[in-house]
């Protein structure tokens, strides 16, 4: 007890300070819990200077690099989708029925919600003014709900092309309560400068986006979000190519009438008196922007017709007859558009027209000539040929039917590579 003492005595200015009190204080109080067994060891909870407590800055939080969903909940405002338009480029997806294809133009969500319950609006308004309105767009992924998970991507159908046509078609499964699933034509989008309005509506999100589309006269689509092509071309102006080269390309083919001359041996595009039924393929030598175009004379075609069930040629014809031209050649000039008479219709029997005259020497000696082509359904290759070296060379592929009616349909509106 005196060591106890001697010690207080040596230490009481601490002791009695403010500092020694808290401490003793604290001993005491843990020393009557630990051994008062009123209190349960879950309900222990020792606050030591309660008048102090840790102070968070503001600045010092994690939301400076916490993710925007996250900054999101803590703001109290709910995650919401963030529809992009990722593909403004053609891609055709099959499968939309026999013969036909269409052009889609794809929606990524990037927000940190899924985007319900969408419904797509598209307006078209054509150069001259000419309006559309498809009130629900058809989706590839086709169902009765259109969601758009975080993430994840769904195409829209813009145009469905059908024999080289291009139309803006509804999906009227919204407008029967889904007892119908089928798309249907609205108007055809054709040849020309077109701006594309497509309005996106969902739970939470409702968005408009431009577009400026371009329709080729061999029915190629292209498409551009609205103003790109001049923003890119006054940041980096292209620089026009000198070197001139044909532009040749298939145009759609035509069922027409044609008419036979029997005094210039020429058989012609047109109606009247004795004309009979055709199956014309034209072709086009279409001018380039900022490129020189060549055009392309003494043009030859050389047509092989093969039945669909045999892989041996029917027959082949090396000298095509071309409407309006007395020889076996005809001109491609810049903006031309010639037409190749596939086959002929007449008293009920289609035919082939072969063209071997090639000069003024002989003309009166080589004459037209009208060979029997069966009813069935063939595949036609029409090689064209220019040049006396054979500098020009392209391949093209068709498709004629010769039943009670012709028809004839295209199978690559550009040239095909092909044996």
């Amino acid at each position: 007890m005196a060591q106890e003492w001697d010690w207080l005595v040596q230490n009481k200015q601490w002791v009695f300070s403010g500092a020694g009190i808290t401490v003793l204080a604290v001993g005491w109080y843990v020393i009557r819990k630990l051994f008062s067994g009123k209190e349960k060891f879950s309900q222990f909870n020792i606050n030591v200077a309660p008048n102090i407590s840790p102070v968070f800055s503001p600045t010092q939080t994690n939301n400076q690099t916490a993710p925007a969903r996250d900054r999101a909940e803590q703001s109290g405002t709910d995650p919401v989708p963030d529809i992009k338009a990722v593909t403004y480029k053609a891609a055709f997806a099959q499968g939309i029925g026999e013969g036909k294809s269409c052009f889609i133009m794809s929606f990524r969500n990037d927000g940190w919600a899924d985007a319900t319950n969408v419904i797509a609006h598209i307006g078209y308004i054509s150069s001259s003014g000419y309006k559309m309105l498809v009130d629900y767009g058809g989706w590839i992924e086709h169902m009765p709900v259109m969601n758009i998970a975080r993430g994840h991507t769904r195409s829209l159908i813009i145009a469905v092309t059908d024999a080289g046509k291009n139309f803006a078609v509804t999906d009227i499964g919204p407008a029967t309560n889904y007892t119908q699933f089928r798309l249907m034509e609205v108007g055809e989008i054709a040849t020309g400068e077109w701006k594309i309005i497509v309005t996106l509506s969902a739970d939470k999100f409702r968005r408009d986006y431009a577009f400026d589309l371009t329709v080729g006269q061999n029915g190629s689509l292209l498409c551009n979000p609205e103003g790109t092509v001049k923003i890119l071309q006054k940041q980096n102006p292209p620089e026009a190519d000198e070197t001139a080269e044909p532009n040749v390309g298939s145009l759609r083919p035509e069922i027409a009438t044609v008419f036979y001359n029997e005094r210039s041996d020429v058989w012609s595009r047109g109606s009247g008196d004795g004309s009979i039924s055709a199956a014309l393929l034209p072709f086009s030598n279409e001018a380039r922007p900022l490129r020189k175009t060549a055009p392309v004379r003494g043009i030859r075609a050389r047509q092989t017709y093969y039945r669909q069930d045999d892989v041996d040629e029917f027959k082949r014809v090396d000298s095509g007859c071309w409407a309006g031209e007395a020889y076996r050649y005809a001109d491609l000039e810049v903006g031309d558009i010639a037409y190749l008479i596939a086959a002929i219709r007449t008293n009920g029997q289609a035919g082939i027209i072969i063209n071997p005259r090639h000069s003024v020497a002989r003309y009166s000696e080589d004459h037209t000539v009208v060979e029997p082509l069966p009813a069935g359904k063939y595949e036609i290759k029409v090689d064209l040929t220019a040049g006396d070296q054979g500098e020009y060379a392209e391949t093209y592929w068709f498709q004629l039917d010769i039943w009670e009616q012709f028809k004839i349909t295209r199978v690559n509106q550009r040239p095909a590579f092909m044996g």
